[in-house]
């Protein structure tokens, strides 16, 4: 799955109770210049109103971040430099590199300190390794695993490691490596809350019509990430009740101490309050496989499933194979697929594209590249901080968005991203749907 936008705004660390924050390794410096300047260059090209080239920004700001790191010498550095760099030459596509500095904090012997570090740095590149679509990764498990046995002392250590893998598997749609993170987050970000051992989040100011946010322990923003994630597995197994009860005790737990977080829950929420309600028609400037300027209206004696898409979504790829799949199972009878998306002013290798090229390139992407015959809605780019009519109409989130709707448009079920379980799942669902009178 895709997020739209930010999941929360992570406010900054300041200092744990009783210690200073360490300061910046020569790796993190390094990536702070690498980022600098894919910054700088997003910035002038859209000075000069072009759309910037992300792909090439990406590898460039790589190549400054890869320079940079050559000046290190890794034989001379602490465990957590060594920690740092061996991410850094993840970043930077150097593989070879980082599992000889992983290699070598595995093996070493030295504090547990050092020892959650270096497992660390194993799952990171654990993950890295891995194809994210092809199930579980077992290794970066195993090396949490035994993480997971160290201490106290090192909570704030297995904590980022479990971020990382739940972020991994929530940009999979694997939901049932996300619901396994997601538990075991969970219980460790409550314990951290327990022994005050994260770092304090800054304090904001009341700005204009944006209230203050207190300054709250560091634990807040994992617990945040993990009752998301649990919501979303719910709703992706189809059990929307369950996934607005988790995100209600996650108001309670998390929303309740830090404003920001009951924000960002809230608004979760409103995807799986639509379930039960009717299903409004989508509209669409232009479309793939019907008239432009026209509406679609959904239900109306047909069982619909309606998918917020985008050509640069890899998990909605991953969609279409099995949607087809679904399309043929159900052929001659009252099943069909709609599909909706915008313009983006670019497509693949082509940049700043007039909205005519780009429609034309969609059509091309849609029905002729991926083959697929249903109708796919496309309108303009929504104003900077505004979202489109039909995605705010169906609170999308993140993409793909999937709503299935009943042959009287009902909508039925709200899921967000695509898990290899979904084309089982669906067809169940879409078999009783069409069962009912």
């Amino acid at each position: 799955m895709v997020r739209r936008a930010a999941f929360v705004a992570l406010v900054a660390a300041t200092a744990t109770a009783g210690a200073q924050t360490p300061p910046p390794t020569a790796a993190t410096l390094c990536r702070q210049e690498g980022q600098a300047e894919q910054t700088r260059l997003i910035n002038a090209d859209r000075t000069a109103g072009k759309t910037p080239d992300v792909t090439a920004i990406v590898n460039a700001a790589k190549k400054v971040t890869r320079d940079c790191a050559a000046k290190i010498d890794a034989s001379t550095a602490t465990v957590r430099e060594r920690g740092d760099l061996a991410s850094l030459y993840v970043y930077t596509g150097d593989t070879a590199k980082a599992e000889h500095v992983v290699d070598d904090m595995l093996k070493a012997k030295g504090s547990e300190a050092d020892r959650a570090e270096a497992l660390a740095a194993g799952v990171r590149l654990a993950i890295a390794k891995w194809d994210p679509f092809a199930g579980r990764n077992r290794q970066a498990e195993k090396l949490l695993a035994d993480l997971d046995r160290l201490s106290d002392g090192v909570i704030a250590t297995k904590i980022s490691a479990h971020t990382m893998m739940l972020g991994r598997y929530d940009y999979a749609d694997n939901d049932e490596g996300l619901r396994l993170q997601a538990t075991q987050l969970l219980a460790l970000a409550k314990r951290a809350l327990e022994l005050n051992a994260m770092p304090m989040t800054q304090a904001r100011p009341a700005q204009g019509d944006r209230p203050a946010v207190p300054a709250v322990s560091g634990a807040y923003m994992p617990m945040l990430n993990a009752y998301s994630s649990l919501a979303r597995a719910e709703g992706d197994y189809l059990h929307a009740d369950s996934a607005l009860m988790v995100l209600d005790e996650g108001i309670r737990v998390v929303g309740s101490a830090f404003p920001p977080a009951k924000s960002s829950l809230e608004a979760n929420k409103k995807m799986y309050q639509l379930v039960g309600t009717t299903a409004t028609p989508v509209s669409g400037r232009w479309w793939v496989n019907a008239a432009d300027n026209t509406t679609a209206k959904l239900g109306d004696g047909k069982v619909s499933i309606l998918q917020f898409t985008a050509h640069w979504c890899v998990p909605c790829k991953q969609s279409y194979p099995p949607m087809l799949r679904l399309m043929g199972k159900y052929k001659g009878k009252p099943v069909e697929s709609v599909m909706v998306t915008g313009l983006y002013g670019f497509l693949g290798d082509q940049r700043d594209m007039t909205p005519e090229q780009e429609v034309a390139a969609d059509r091309e992407y849609y029905a002729q590249h991926h083959h697929l015959p249903f109708p796919v809605a496309i309108n303009p780019a929504p104003a900077r901080g505004q979202q489109d009519d039909n995605e705010a109409r169906y609170a999308v989130g993140g993409i793909p968005e999937i709503v299935i709707i009943d042959r009287k448009g009902v909508i039925r079920a709200t899921v967000v991203g695509w898990d290899k379980g979904n084309e089982a799942r669906f067809a169940s669902l879409i078999d009783k749907l069409l069962a009912e009178r």
